[in-house]
Order: C-alpha cells, then structure tokens, then sequence
C-alpha cells in the first residue's frame, strides 16, 4: 500500500511539472498588421499569471545581401532568457527583415540605395525618415499587439 501511494506521488509530482513546464526555446510566431502589411514576430511568455514587465526587440536594417546575421537567429538568443526572468519578450520583424521579409522594404537596403545614389546625408535622411514613419508604425504595432492582449505592464502599471 505504502508502496503504491509513493508512486501515485510521483506520478503526481511528475505530471504536475510537465503541465507547468514550459520550453523558452520555442516561442509562440504571431502576425500583426502594421498599415496594409502583416508583419510577423516571435513572442516568448513567461510562466505565471501577469502582468509581466515586457522587452520588445525590433528587428530591422539586415540588408538583403547580408550573409553574416540571421534576423531569425539573433532574435532566438535573447528571447528565453528574459522569459526565464518573468518578461514578454517580443522579437518584432520590421517590414522586409526576416519572418516579415516579404512584407514592405527593407529599410537597410532603402539607405544602401540612397548612399550609392546621393551619398552619406541623403543615407542618413532615408534613415531618419524611416525611424519617423515606416519603422515607428511597425513598433506601434507591436505595441498595439500586446496592450489589445493586456499582458504587459509599463512602469509598474498595467495598460
């Protein structure tokens, strides 16, 4: 009897840990509307009830032609260590860059293009206009995504 009751505990025990568990390494793939463009991120949950202070990572400016980062990559090594320490972490593809690569252009080639054309100030505008309109609705977006959810705090107050 003692016997089956240890391991009806374990058993227990066990399930009960494989229920909670949760495995970082795999986030949840979302998509968002950003204008007329449906941009995509990974987003990785930490374990509980919330609302969880939250990072968001936009990812943006990999050039087409880039052969030594991979957006996808990059995103995949941060992600589970903040939902490890109880953060949403939002890895935000910006339009044209990795799981939105076919979504809008991408804003490194748009200044690689402007640079060869114009030089290094008409680069340097292209990049600011695109921090004030293009990439600036993609984070809003992101933003949208998560207050609509209600799953993240800002300052220690919940939106």
């Amino acid at each position: 009897m003692a016997k089956g009751i240890l391991y009806a505990l374990i058993i227990t025990c066990c399930s009960a840990e494989i229920i909670y568990a949760q495995d970082f390494t795999i986030p949840d793939t979302i998509s968002l509307q950003s204008g007329n463009l449906t941009l995509r991120a990974l987003l990785w949950l930490p374990v509980g009830q919330g609302p969880f202070a939250t990072v968001i990572f936009t990812l943006g400016s990999y050039s087409d032609s880039d052969t030594i980062h991979d957006p996808i990559k990059d995103a995949s090594v941060l992600g589970p260590l903040f939902a490890r320490k109880g953060y949403i972490y939002l890895a935000l593809f910006r339009r044209g860059v990795g799981l939105s690569k076919y979504q809008g252009l991408n804003s490194a080639d748009l200044m690689e293009k402007a640079f060869k054309q114009n030089g290094q100030e008409r680069r340097n505008a292209v990049q600011l206009q695109q921090l004030e309109t293009d990439q600036l609705q993609d984070m809003i977006a992101g933003l949208a995504y998560l207050i609509k959810d209600g799953m993240w705090i800002c300052t220690g107050w919940r939106l």
